[in-house]
């Protein structure tokens, strides 16, 4: 009888030892199981000005048009820029479907700062309910104009070549309210240089061009920053050259003209949204952590 007693208390542990066990495996099985949602972003170079009030704006491609990432309430916003991190303010978030893909606009106030700060490798940390979502979003740069003077320009925009599959701002087009004998250490935001030694004089420069049909020379790489180059009223097209490149659609300008620092505020080269087609193969997904 006590033998019998001993047998089965044993069969009820060794079932509720497996019972426990197989909890455990669908906790685990549950947490770490894999999220077929998607998203990728495209890698930019975004550049603003500070200004108390001010936006910021990043695209997010997605499968599916129903997504946590709209819980604006509940949600948390990170931006991370090499060692620093900032929780964005008043964030929102706008969805736009297409037949392909959504379309997802998140909205955050800039964060203060009190210097000039960049990243090579700006990220986006999502932290929602269920999951962590890291998104890769290139190079950004918000700028602190306060050492700086605004700049007047009777004419301004930008010229764009197609690098590597993408399309990138090679050049910019400016004529100078007034009339200055030097400039130097021309910028768009922090990662795309004016080689002033290959500037040149144009009134019509398009808007989309093959850049080696107008410079052979040209190396989208090599980083010339030239000084002291003469400049008029005239109408200068200055090439650019990037330590790290990405896509440049709004941006913000600062140079030096006969030793004085000026800036121009942001302004937007191009308008229109870049092509999910185009971009497709190129976009980079978006990790769950």
């Amino acid at each position: 009888m006590k033998r019998k007693l001993i047998i089965k208390i044993l069969i009820i542990a060794s079932l509720a030892l497996l019972a426990i066990g197989g909890i455990i495996t669908i906790i685990i099985c549950s947490n770490n199981k894999k999220i077929d949602i998607g998203f990728h972003t495209i890698l930019e170079s975004k550049a603003y000005t500070y200004e108390e009030g001010r936006r910021m704006t990043f695209n997010v491609y997605s499968d599916t048009y129903s997504t946590l990432l709209k819980d604006t309430k509940n949600n948390k916003y990170i931006l991370k820029l090499n060692t620093l991190t900032y929780e964005l303010e008043n964030v929102s978030v706008e969805r736009y479907k297409s037949e392909d893909y959504t379309l997802i606009k998140i909205s955050a106030d800039l964060p203060y700062t009190s210097k000039t700060i960049s990243s090579d490798s700006a990220k986006l940390l999502i932290i929602t309910a269920k999951y962590q979502l890291s998104l890769r979003l290139g190079c950004l740069s918000i700028f602190n104009h306060d050492e700086h003077e605004l700049l007047g320009v009777d004419s301004y925009y930008g010229t764009y070549s197609i690098v590597d599959g993408q399309k990138v701002l090679v050049g910019i087009n400016i004529k100078f309210s007034k009339k200055y004998l030097k400039m130097r250490d021309l910028k768009i935001g922090e990662f795309a240089y004016g080689n002033l030694g290959q500037a040149f004089i144009s009134n019509n420069m398009p808007h989309e061009i093959n850049i080696s049909d107008y410079l052979a020379t040209y190396n989208i790489y090599r980083v010339e920053r030239s000084a002291d180059v003469d400049v008029s009223n005239d109408t200068y097209f200055i090439p650019l050259n990037y330590t790290t490149i990405g896509t440049i659609r709004e941006s913000y300008l600062t140079i030096i003209l006969d030793d004085k620092k000026y800036y121009l505020d942001d302004f937007s080269f191009m308008t229109n949204e870049l092509s999910y087609k185009d971009y497709k193969d190129k976009m980079k997904d978006g990790e769950f952590i």
